[in-house]
């Protein structure tokens, strides 16, 4: 078994090992940023960055962290089987350890990277943020005594006809169509008079996946669903969406049932709360030309107050918040924060270090030489 295991690293640190692998990254990185255009940009780029896997019809293709852990592992067995651990290779073999810790960093980031948004209005605080690319069905259960139960399914778990029931009850609700890129269309009676079995806003709307680029910019995660067992004032096939409502309700015998289909909700470590919103405009314009958030975060009985305006992010505790944009309503206004946790973000930093403290050993040592 050491012989094999000794022939495979000999042979992932050949020259034409790493050809290969960096021709199919720069493929992977070409058409993966070409998927944006023509899908919901978030899906693509998990799909064609994050995947281990990636399915040409029955035929596995590494995905982009086992392409990077391919290319690390070869450049790890060059360093240990291919290279002269000697004085005057030391600015090779540093800037070597750079490149090598730049793709752990990149490994890291492909696999453990957490992104979404955040959406706070003025005096409203929150401990979580929503998902960019993972969705989820809750089930929200409200008692008079005031006791709130969630059940989430993640939106992998489920398929078309996937039944779920709701504890403590005969009722059941079947996915009848998943959408991660839904467009809501009016029907054509919109009163719903020829609805048959819709409820609420499906008596209204249908959906339907994005077709053209605009629609896409609009899109958003949704389900049409069947409820049944309810009693035939309640049964029917309903919506949801991310972010629209209202959002189906249901009463059952002692409690109130909510069902919403949602971007997947991620804890923060902490509480933020939005304080205030600002923003500046262009003159004689309404076209924003500056917008800022003061915010408050309360950890553990602290209370920090901070700000995030345009190119003036905020960090802590390794999250790291952008201002990326804002709503505006009749009274009262909502910040819209990007929220990154990179756990590979300093590998960069140390890898630049390494590869330029290498390559001027080399180029001071070759410069020394006759």
């Amino acid at each position: 078994m050491t012989v094999i295991l000794r022939k495979a690293a000999v042979r992932l640190a050949r020259a034409d090992a790493a050809y290969f692998t960096l021709g199919w990254l720069m493929v992977l990185l070409v058409v993966g940023t070409v998927a944006q255009k023509f899908s919901p940009a978030p899906q693509a780029a998990r799909y064609f960055f994050s995947s281990l896997l990636l399915w040409l019809g029955p035929v596995p293709l590494p995905g982009m962290p086992v392409t990077l852990g391919i290319l690390a592992l070869g450049l790890l067995a060059k360093l240990v089987f291919s290279t002269s651990w000697r004085r005057e290779h030391a600015g090779v073999i540093i800037a070597h350890l750079g490149v090598l810790v730049l793709l752990c960093g990149g490994l890291i980031s492909a696999i453990a990277r957490q992104e979404g948004t955040l959406l706070l209005y003025e005096g409203e605080s929150t401990c979580f943020f929503s998902a960019a690319d993972e969705c989820e069905l809750a089930i929200t259960s409200a008692w008079n005594t005031g006791e709130h139960r969630m059940l989430v399914y993640p939106a992998a778990q489920l398929r078309n006809n996937t039944a779920v029931s709701i504890p403590g009850s005969t009722v059941s609700v079947s996915v009848l169509q998943l959408f991660r890129d839904g467009v809501l269309v009016k029907r054509r009676d919109a009163s719903g008079r020829d609805s048959g079995a819709k409820r609420g806003l499906a008596r209204q709307f249908d959906l339907r996946s994005a077709q053209t680029e605009e629609e896409r910019t609009q899109a958003r995660p949704a389900v049409v669903f069947c409820i049944a067992g309810a009693g035939t004032d309640v049964d029917g096939i309903y919506l949801s969406a991310d972010g629209l409502e209202p959002q189906p309700e249901i009463v059952l015998r002692d409690r109130l049932v909510t069902i919403e289909f949602q971007r997947t909700r991620i804890n923060l470590a902490f509480e933020i709360r939005l304080v205030d919103f600002s923003k500046e405009v262009y003159p004689q314009t309404d076209i924003p030309r500056f917008y800022r958030s003061e915010v408050v975060i309360a950890d553990e009985g602290k209370m920090l107050a901070a700000h995030v305006s345009m190119n003036a992010p905020l960090r802590y505790r390794g999250y790291v918040f952008y201002q990326s944009a804002f709503r505006e309503e009749a009274d009262r206004q909502a910040t819209v924060l990007l929220v990154v946790k990179d756990r590979g973000r300093w590998f960069p930093y140390a890898a630049s270090v390494l590869i330029s403290l290498g390559l001027m050993i080399h180029a001071g040592m070759r410069r020394g030489k006759p």
